[in-house]
C-alpha cells in the first residue's frame, strides 16, 4: 500500500493529519486545480486508481461539470455510492487553492453500477479490485459517519493550532522587529549626540533608517526658513538608490516643503494622485515633516519600497513619524547649541575687543592667533572638540591683559623689570578672570600656560617639554608667530621668511617641534587677510 507525501503535492498537507486519517482508516484526497491528488489512502497502487474514478466521477456528477470541481458544502455528505465524504477548509491555510475531501468506504461500495464503472475505467477486474479494497472497507454506514466526524473535530483542532502557531510567530516578529528598532533609535541616538557637523550626523542617521528599512532610498530636505540650521539650509541628504536625479528630488522637496505648513500635512505621495514627487520616482513616497517648535524645518522622504508588497503600510508610516521626530528634537537641540555658542562667542569678542580698545596695535590679535590655532590643531590630527577649544583659547588667551596698564601696553620703548613683571602676570590674570565661567573648564590650562617655554624657561610656572599641556603649547607658537608677523608700539612687522626662520630655530628650544611642523604646513591665506585689515587700522596708516 502506498501513500502520497506531503513533498510531492502541490498544496502541503499536514503530516499529524495524514496520521490521523490513517488511523480512523479514511481517506484523504487533495482536489487541486489540476485534478484529484490521493493524499492519505491504504489501498494498493491499481485500488487507487478505483477509488480515483468513483470520487471524480461522483464529483463529475455532483457539479455538472466534465472536470472534478469542489463539493459546496462542509458537512458530512453522501457522495461516494457506497461510502461517505466530508469537505474541509483549505489544506494549507491563506493563500491555498486546493481542498481536501476525506472518504471512508464502506462494504456497500464494493457493489453496483458506480464501482463496475470505476474498474472498467482503472483496467481492473472487478475481482481484483474487491480483493485490493476489502481489507480498507472497515466502515458500516453509522460507523463511517462517525469517523468522518471525529476526523473534521481533528481538521478543526489542527487548523487552530496552525492559527495560533501563526499568530505566534507574527508576534515573534513584531516583537524582533521592535528590538531591532529600538536599537537602531538608541544607535541613531549616540550619532545625534556626537560632536560632527551637522551635515555628517544627518548622513549617518539617514544611512542607519534606510538599513533598518525596505525603502530603495531616504532621504531628508530641509527648507530656507531662519529656524533651520544655516549649515542645513535647502540641503537634500540621501542614502540609498535614487530612481532619478538628486537635483530634480532636492528641487520638488523644496516645492514640497513650501506648501508643507504644519504636522497635519504629513502623506503618502501616490503616482495615482499624480503627485510630482511620486511621479518622478515612480512609486509610492512617504513623506513625513520635520517639526521644530510648531514649525517645518525640514521633510524626511522615503521611496520606492521593495519586497513582495511594494505599498507602504502603517508599519512604514508609524517608523517614518519617529524617525522624523528624532530629527526634529536632534535639529532643535542643536539649533539652540548653536544659538549659545554664538551668544558665548559674542561675549568672547567683546571681551578681545575691551583689551583691543586699550591698545590698537594688538587689535585683532586674539582673532588670528584663534584661527591659527584652529589650523594647527586640525593639522596635527586632532579631534574637531579639541580644535574647536584651541580656537576658542587663542580668542581668550590675553584677556588678562585687561588688568595691565595701558600705558605699559601702548610703551613705544624698552619695559622695565617691573614693567615686564606686570606683563607677566596676564596669563594668571586671564585665568582667574575665566575660571568662574561655566564651560571653559578645558581652556584654562591653555590659557595659564601658553607663555611656557619647551626648555623649561617661560612662565609663569616654568614648565618643560610635555609638563606643558599640548593645547598651550600650540598656542605659544600661534602667540608668538602673531606677535612677529604684526606691527607694534615699539616695531614694525618682521617679513614673514623671517619669521619662518625664527620658528624654525626655536622648535625644540622654545616651541613644541611638532606643533612648528605642523604650522609650517599651513596655508595663511585666512590670516593674511584679517592682518591685512589689522594693518590698514594702525595709527600710522592714515
Amino acid at each position: 500500500m502506498t501513500d502520497m507525501t506531503t513533498d510531492n503535492l502541490a498544496t502541503p498537507i499536514d503530516a499529524r493529519l495524514i496520521e490521523r486519517a490513517r488511523a480512523l482508516r479514511v481517506s484523504l484526497w487533495s482536489i487541486e486545480p489540476n485534478g484529484l491528488r490521493c493524499v492519505a489512502c491504504m489501498a494498493t497502487d491499481n485500488a487507487q486508481q478505483v477509488l480515483l474514478q468513483i470520487v471524480a466521477g461522483a464529483l463529475t456528477v455532483r457539479s455538472g461539470a466534465s472536470s472534478p470541481s469542489s463539493p459546496t458544502t462542509n458537512d458530512i455528505i453522501e457522495l461516494v455510492p457506497g461510502g461517505l465524504a466530508m469537505q474541509l477548509d483549505e489544506a494549507a491555510g491563506k493563500g491555498s487553492t486546493a481542498r481536501l475531501l476525506a472518504v471512508a468506504i464502506t462494504p456497500v461500495l464494493l457493489a453496483g453500477d458506480a464501482f463496475d464503472r470505476a474498474c472498467g475505467s482503472a483496467d481492473l477486474s472487478t475481482s481484483a479490485a474487491v480483493a485490493a479494497l476489502h481489507a480498507i472497507c472497515k466502515h458500516d454506514a453509522d460507523h463511517a459517519r462517525e469517523a468522518l466526524t471525529a476526523f473534521g473535530w481533528s481538521h478543526a483542532d489542527l487548523a487552530g493550532w496552525r492559527e495560533d502557531e501563526s499568530t505566534i510567530n507574527e508576534f515573534a516578529e513584531r516583537l524582533g522587529q521592535a528590538y531591532e528598532e529600538t536599537n537602531l533609535w538608541s544607535r541613531i541616538g549616540r550619532t545625534f549626540n556626537s560632536s560632527s557637523e551637522p551635515q555628517d550626523v544627518m548622513r549617518t542617521a539617514c544611512q542607519q533608517l534606510h538599513e533598518a528599512q525596505t525603502f530603495g532610498w531616504i532621504a531628508m530636505a530641509f527648507g530656507d526658513r531662519p529656524g533651520v540650521l544655516r549649515s542645513l539650509r535647502e540641503q537634500l541628504i540621501v542614502s540609498g538608490t535614487l530612481p532619478c536625479e538628486s537635483a530634480a528630488l532636492a528641487t520638488l522637496a523644496q516645492d514640497f516643503l513650501r506648501q508643507c505648513t504644519d504636522e497635519a500635512s504629513k502623506r503618502i505621495l501616490t503616482p495615482r494622485a499624480k503627485h510630482p514627487l511620486a511621479l518622478l520616482t515612480g512609486a509610492e513616497v512617504l513623506a513625513e515633516p520635520i517639526i521644530q517648535n510648531g514649525e517645518v524645518v525640514g521633510v524626511l522622504l522615503a521611496g520606492n519600497r521593495y519586497g513582495p508588497d511594494p505599498d507602504i503600510s502603517s508599519f512604514e508610516t508609524q517608523f517614518g513619524t519617529t524617525a522624523a521626530k528624532f530629527v526634529g528634537v536632534f535639529h532643535q537641540n542643536l539649533f539652540q547649541l548653536v544659538q549659545q555658542k554664538e551668544l558665548f562667542f559674542g561675549t568672547v569678542r567683546a571681551l578681545s575687543a575691551s583689551i583691543d580698545a586699550k591698545d590698537p596695535y594688538t587689535c585683532g590679535h586674539s582673532e588670528r592667533v584663534g584661527l591659527l590655532a584652529g589650523m594647527v590643531g586640525t593639522a596635527l590630527g586632532l579631534p574637531p572638540n579639541e580644535v574647536e577649544d584651541l580656537r576658542v583659547a587663542g580668542l581668550l588667551h590675553d584677556v588678562g591683559k585687561i588688568g595691565v596698564p595701558e600705558a605699559v601696553l601702548t610703551k613705544p620703548g624698552k619695559l622695565t623689570d617691573e614693567e615686564f613683571a606686570q606683563i607677566k602676570r596676564h596669563p594668571v590674570v586671564s585665568h582667574a578672570i575665566l575660571k568662574g565661567i561655566p564651560g571653559v573648564e578645558a581652556l584654562l590650562p591653555a590659557v595659564l600656560h601658553h607663555h611656557e617655554s619647551w626648555s623649561g624657561t617661560g612662565y609663569p610656572h616654568k614648565l618643560a617639554g610635555e609638563q606643558i599641556p599640548l593645547a598651550a603649547r600650540v598656542l605659544a607658537v600661534c602667540d608668538t608667530f602673531d606677535a612677529m608677523s604684526s606691527t607694534r608700539s615699539y616695531r614694525r612687522r618682521l617679513e614673514r621668511a623671517q619669521v619662518l626662520d625664527e620658528l624654525r630655530n626655536q622648535a625644540g628650544r622654545q616651541f613644541w617641534p611638532d606643533a612648528v611642523h605642523a604650522f609650517l604646513s599651513l596655508d595663511l591665506a585666512a590670516f593674511d587677510a584679517l592682518l591685512a585689515d589689522h594693518e590698514r587700522c594702525l595709527p600710522h596708516a592714515a
